[in-house]
């Protein structure tokens, strides 16, 4: 006789996919090796036509040190709010948070959920990501949670959820526009 085991969830938590982490880094990435690259380039070029090739390095290192600046607190800006940014689903609320010093939480009862929509780009496609706008009429709010993973098994998920804080029926659109 096989026994079963019943799992009860009762609070669901998750975050933006981490592949979308790593897009956003490797971008900057490549948009500060290219500058980087176009700096030295450029010192290269004047070099050549001027003697002051003292002034020049000095320009080049300052530039240079300033362009990581700048990508260091890109680079810090995108993995914090990464890590700050979650999302909870109880049997009767979305929660979003936000922040990392100062948190922001924002609480929309799933009673006033009236449809959802899970949309996947190409890359989503290939990376199993995607997004989900959740209707709330009674709100007048249009609530996006972006680029989580598996949007379309998302989507069920809350439906079971809002089932229990509600017994309407709510209108579930797939990628296609489909209900």
């Amino acid at each position: 006789m096989a026994s079963q085991i019943k799992i009860d969830i009762s609070k669901l938590s998750f975050k933006r996919s981490g592949v979308v982490l790593f897009f956003k880094v490797f971008a900057v990435e490549f948009i500060f090796t290219v500058l980087n690259i176009l700096v030295n380039v450029v010192d290269e070029t004047i070099a050549e036509y001027t003697f002051t090739e003292k002034k020049i390095i000095f320009t080049d290192v300052t530039i240079s040190l300033i362009l990581f600046a700048i990508h260091a607190v890109i680079i810090g800006y995108i993995i914090v709010k990464w890590v700050s940014e979650t999302y909870e689903v109880n049997d009767e609320e979305l929660i979003i948070n936000s922040g990392l010093l100062s948190r922001k939480s924002e609480v929309y009862p799933l009673r006033n959920l009236e449809s959802m929509t899970a949309y996947r780009g190409v890359l989503g496609q290939i990376f199993n990501y995607g997004s989900v706008e959740m209707k709330f009429p009674l709100m007048n709010k249009t609530v996006w949670i972006m680029d989580i993973p598996y949007p379309d098994q998302f989507v069920p998920l809350i439906d079971k959820y809002a089932s229990k804080s509600t017994k309407k029926d709510i209108t579930i659109i797939n990628n296609s526009g489909k209900k």
